[in-house]
């Protein structure tokens, strides 16, 4: 049980034995929503974040839309207004929004682009949310990080659960926290990547004798980032569109090895290649991770493949296990969202179990969402316990956005649901660095003729 359960259910059984002023103070810490800044408008914002924020409408209120241009702004603002109506347009200087009363920012800039942003944010006193991947380079990535340790109390999210029940009371650390930096991800989000790794952490694989993860996509004309000129640009971002999108996939990939007890990946060895002509070269990439426990995985991507198809395969001495999206037999060119079919061993005797049909149970799960609505989810949450601990600390945020906490007074909302390890993790900004670290020493290893590379260690 995660500990925003625990302390869920200490508060319910504190309300129904406590005093009636005593109930009234632990509705009194309802959860406020938080109010955030969008900062971007491109077509990514419409694709992947509206419908999720919609959604997540009641913890998190969007109080305003930045971009450069004021038409991207003016496209893009009915869309958030139809479910944040005090959604205001900013453009041009970023100055105006964050000196605004708003919590905290989601940044969906391009990696180029966001770096400065992400600083300008968090010296403002709000809270970041930022687009994968981390940044566009690693000496980008180590830097966000310095900057991010220099904040008074910056704690790298770790250490950030320093909340505390006392007499049915949500109470906070003696200090304020310095805002948050969070990376989003999503595949660490995803049910069917969750569920295998917690099929490989329960043991019902046995011990994982081999990790592998398969990237086939289809960057041709029909993609509709297929003309990005960011996600192209292999000068400022080295690895074009195999470190843009490669992030999402080695976060699942590590993901799987840490519940399968191999460690940190350490090092890689890789070949690179560049197959279609119309893409920025190499567009292909494949290695191998080794990890700190003395394990091994592999990884591929291309990007010049006919048809998507991406897969995550464990195999263990008691069963095997695989998330995949696309594919042979697929509903379409972009499948249906990623599903896992796991395969165990059977309740009949090992000695029988050749002759039966019941050996393996096949067991497929689809994913019902895209893990960006249980992003916002873990932001929101993290950002609204730092907010409270700030508040009890007198020392506000920058931007004063949230609502005083009243304990004296009665509320009718919820009582609020605190964050967990699980929320600080799925979105942890030196998560997103290690994922970044582990495709660039790919590339790098592919360009030194298959060389082993060490990886950058992010802490």
């Amino acid at each position: 049980m995660s500990l925003s359960h625990l302390l869920h259910r200490f508060s319910l059984d504190l309300c129904r034995t406590s005093s009636p002023l005593q109930h009234r103070s632990l509705h009194a810490m309802a959860d406020t929503a938080v109010k955030v800044a969008i900062l971007g408008a491109g077509g990514f914002v419409k694709d992947a974040y509206v419908k999720s924020l919609a959604a997540c409408s009641a913890k998190i209120v969007v109080t305003g839309l930045w971009s450069r241009s004021a038409d991207s702004v003016s496209k893009l603002l009915p869309e958030i207004q139809a479910f944040s109506p005090g959604c205001r347009p900013y453009h041009g200087g970023l100055e105006e929004v964050l000196s605004s009363n708003v919590d905290a920012v989601i940044i969906v800039l391009p990696p180029q682009a966001q770096g400065a942003a992400i600083e300008a944010a968090l010296r403002a006193g709000k809270h970041v949310l930022s687009e994968k991947p981390a940044a566009p380079t690693m000496d980008e990535a180590q830097q966000l990080l310095a900057a991010y340790r220099s904040l008074p109390q910056a704690s790298l999210i770790r250490g950030r659960m320093a909340c505390r029940c006392r007499n049915g009371l949500l109470t906070a650390c003696a200090r304020a926290p310095a805002p948050l930096w969070c990376v989003a991800e999503n595949y660490r989000s995803i049910d069917a990547f969750l569920q295998l790794r917690d099929a490989i952490a329960s043991g019902q694989l046995g011990t994982v004798a081999r990790l592998t993860m398969n990237v086939d996509l289809a960057m041709d004309p029909g993609n509709k980032y297929y003309s990005s000129a960011w996600r192209r640009d292999s000068t400022s971002m080295p690895g074009a569109f195999l470190t843009e999108g490669g992030v999402h996939f080695l976060a699942g990939l590590r993901m799987a090895a840490k519940a399968s007890g191999f460690g940190e990946a350490v090092a890689v060895v890789a070949a690179s290649a560049g197959i279609s002509p119309d893409l920025p070269h190499p567009d292909t990439v494949a290695g191998t991770l080794w990890f700190e426990k003395g394990a091994s995985a592999g990884y591929s991507m291309t990007m010049a493949a006919g048809r998507m198809h991406i897969s995550l395969q464990a195999a263990g001495t008691k069963g095997c296990a695989e998330v995949v999206r696309g594919g042979i037999g697929a509903a379409s060119q972009h499948g249906r969202g990623f599903r896992l079919v796991k395969q165990c061993a059977g309740d009949v005797d090992f000695t029988q179990a050749r002759q039966s049909a019941r050996w393996w149970r096949c067991l497929p799960v689809e994913s019902t969402s895209n893990g960006v609505e249980e992003e916002l989810l873990c932001f929101a949450r993290l950002a609204s316990c730092a907010i409270q601990q700030s508040k009890k600390a007198g020392a506000g945020t920058a931007s004063g956005g949230a609502a005083e906490v009243a304990l004296e007074h009665g509320g009718k909302a919820e009582l609020p649901e605190l964050p967990s390890e699980e929320d600080e993790y799925r979105v942890s900004c030196v998560e997103a660095v290690r994922d970044l670290a582990v495709i660039v020493a790919l590339l790098e290893s592919a360009a030194a003729g298959g060389a082993r590379v060490t990886i950058a260690q992010a802490e």
